[in-house]
This record gives C-alpha cells, structure tokens and sequence, in this order.
C-alpha cells in the first residue's frame, strides 16, 4: 500500500467512533517502540483537524522528518485497520468466518489434522446458518484436502462431500450471473437514470430477462436478494413506478423473512429501505414514507439518512432550515458523485417549495461543478431549477443563456425528443426525473 494519501489518511481517522479510537490507543501502546509513538502523534495530528487541509497538516508534522513522513502514514493505515479487526471481530459475522478459515488452515499446515476437521466443522454450520455459501465452499474445499490426507473417510462420506461441493459450486455460478446482470442494471441507472429510448429500454429487458429465467423460490438467500435487486434497479430503468414499489418492497421483506441476515448485511437492507422510501415518495404513501425514514434514522450511512429526512420534508412541505444547513454540509466532502447530486436536487427543490431560490442556486452550483458522467438525469433537471429560479428572481438576462446552454445539455444526452424546439425550457420544469 504505497503513496497512501492524507487525505485517504484522515477520512479514516475522522470517521472512526470515539470507543474505535480508544481502542486504536489501546492497541497502538502494546508496544511502546519510538514508531508507535511517532504514529500516536500522527493519529492526534490528523484527530485534532476539524476539515482536511495540506497546508494545516504540513505545519503540525514540522517536527517528522520529511522521509519518514510517507512510511509513518503507511504504517499508521494498517495499524488502524489492525485495531478495527481486532474490536470488530466479535459483531462482525465474516471476520470471525474468516478467522476460523484461517486456524483451520493453520492447523493444517501444522499436520494437526484432526483439530482442523473439529474447527471447520464449526465453520461449515456457521456459514450454512447465514448463508455464506463462499465460506462454505472453501471449508469443503479443505475437508476433502484432509480427508484425502487421513484416509478415514467411507465411500458414503466420499460421495456426500463430492455432492456438497457440487452444489456450492452450483449456488455461486447462480449468485455470480445474478449479482452481474444485477450490477449492469444498476450501472446503466447511474449513468443516465430512467430510460429515455425504446431501443435503451430493450436493451435493458434483455438483461432483466437473463435474471428472470432462473428466477425460483428455492433461491438461496443471496441469489434471491440479486434478482430482487436486478427487478428494483429494472423497473426504476423503465420508469414503472408501481414496479418499483413493489419490488423494493420484496427487496426489504426478503430482510424481514430474513432476520438473521440483518447483522451480517445491514447495508443491503438500508439500501432495500431507500429504494423503498424512494417509491413511497412517488406514490405519496405517508405511513412507508415515515417508517422508512424512521429505520433509515439508524443507519451509519449518512446519505440514506439525509435523502429520506429530505424526502419526508418534501413530502409535508416543511421548510426544513436545520436539515438545508446539514444537506449543505454533507455535500462539501468529495464523494460518491451520483449521491451528492442525488442530495442536490432534493435541497434544491426543497428550497424551492419555500421560494428560497436564491439558497437553491448553492445547491445547484455545487451539483453542476460535478465534471462526471453519472446520473445525466439529475444533471439536467439541476439545469432546469437552475434556469427556473434565475427567472422567478428576475434574472432576465441569464435565463436566454442558461435555456440555450441546458438544450445544448439534453441534445448532447438525447433528452428532450419531447420538447417542441419553439417552446421554451421553462414550460418544462419540474418534469426531469426525481429518482
């Protein structure tokens, strides 16, 4: 890991808990070496800043010398990372299956084969109870490696363990081509958003179809959850709004059927949560809308929290000062582009339901600064607000420009096969999509 980035440096510290960081002492001090305290001071260092400045860093690390600098860096990463797994390992499902993979193969390269057999039996049935089929296919993997090894295995065992590994491999050739067809979905949505031509939108019907013919209730749990995902991201390609409903609503009941699942993927179901207050949004469903916004209030992301709190504020006309202030906050750190023009939009309709439209031109300048490829969509409906609240401040003068400038846009992105040339842009507004 070489050239590791300031930046990238003081992002993790920042966003490390309070407790994370005690322990990251903790952990740090076990070995109290002159590098352990030099990365100490470089921990504080970058704790002590509240917003990331080269400049800053530069005159506080005067005392480090210029060429220990980039290995301290270095080794301060890893030993943050270190001190993660090591405070995380009894919440999280995966550090613990792959810690019980990696005494098992300890044990078996030590000729202690016995014991591993014990260890990666207990991982076997961990795996199955969560449905962590890799897991359970390299503990498979390494049983028949041992059984080969000790010789007591029966013709029975033999043909039970070959029929096991059969199936894992099955199940993860199955995952794999969902969770592809699933992700070229997602990818063609955050790229242009809905559809906007016949041909575009069979071209996605051909690889929403690919998921369709495997599509069985005897899915395992991951398969079923990338088809769900495939069927959301679909529908919100073609603009089916009560598709889209319904889909992300199987999307978090899948969760729900689920339970166990919740501790080992809260970030899928969080994601389930936001398709689904997306959708309630659209069809003006109060009680899903709330109790969405309610669940996603707990979610460690703040992007779900901040685009459903804003759709809740949308939706009962709230002129919401003090989540404008955070929206504009949290769209100040560089990020994931398609999200902060996600949080853009809604400020900046937001600000319009209460005809601040001088405070949504700030929105909009920071989402049309995005120089990026992603959510066209958004792109263009930023251009629409942008010209709207020029022209309802009076700006009369650069409304003409900024009209020409967001045909340019669409004819550029083919968006507006729609709009009558004569007419003009305005009498548009508002019909770019939301989602």
């Amino acid at each position: 890991m070489q050239n590791r980035t300031t930046k990238e440096l003081f992002d993790l510290v920042k966003g490390m808990s309070k407790w994370e960081k005690k322990s990251f002492h903790r952990y740090a001090r076990r070995n109290s070496n002159s590098e352990s305290l030099k990365v100490l001071s470089l921990f504080s260092v970058l704790n002590a800043m509240e917003a990331y400045s080269e400049k800053a860093f530069a005159q506080k690390t005067k005392g480090m010398q210029c060429r220990q600098l980039p290995s301290l860096k270095v080794y301060l990463y890893n030993q943050i990372l270190d001190s993660l797994r090591v405070c995380k390992n009894e919440d999280s499902l995966l550090l613990q299956l792959h810690q019980l993979m990696d005494h098992a193969n300890i044990l078996y390269s030590k000729g202690f084969w016995a014991q591993a057999l014990k260890v990666l039996k207990r991982l076997k049935k961990t795996a199955a109870a969560y449905h962590q089929v890799s897991f359970l296919f390299q503990a498979l993997s390494l049983q028949r490696k041992l059984e080969l090894l000790c010789g007591t295995c029966s013709a029975e065992q033999v043909g039970e363990l070959s029929n096991e590994l059969a199936e894992c491999s099955q199940q993860l050739s199955l995952i794999s081509h969902l969770s592809n067809q699933s992700m070229l979905l997602y990818g063609c949505f955050r790229r242009c958003g809905p559809l906007q031509t016949e041909e575009e939108k069979r071209r996605a019907g051909e690889i929403y179809w690919l998921c369709c013919e495997v599509e069985d209730e005897r899915l395992s749990f991951y398969a079923r959850l990338y088809f769900l995902q495939a069927k959301t991201y679909y529908y919100q390609l073609t603009n089916d709004a009560a598709q889209f409903s319904q889909s992300a609503s199987e999307w978090v009941d899948h969760f729900d059927q689920n339970r166990q699942m919740l501790k080992v993927e809260p970030l899928q179901y969080q994601r389930g949560l936001f398709y689904l207050n997306e959708a309630a949004f659209l069809h003006k469903q109060k009680d899903t809308l709330h109790r969405t916004a309610g669940l996603l209030e707990e979610s460690n992301d703040p992007f779900y929290q901040l685009s459903a709190a804003l759709n809740l504020c949308l939706f009962e006309k709230a002129a919401g000062n003090d989540l404008l202030d955070e929206a504009y906050r949290h769209i100040q750190s560089p990020g994931n582009p398609s999200r902060l023009l996600k949080i853009c939009c809604q400020a900046a309709r937001l600000c319009f339901q209460v005809a601040n439209y001088e405070r949504s031109l700030d929105f909009i300048f920071v989402g049309l600064q995005q120089k990026t490829e992603v959510r066209i969509d958004l792109q263009y409906e930023l251009r629409l607000l942008q010209l709207a609240a020029h022209k309802e401040l009076g700006h009369d003068r650069l409304v003409e420009s900024l009209e020409l400038s967001a045909r340019r846009f669409a004819k550029t992105y083919k968006l507006v096969a729609a709009v009558e040339k004569e007419q003009p842009l305005t009498k548009y507004f508002g019909t770019a999509s939301s989602t």
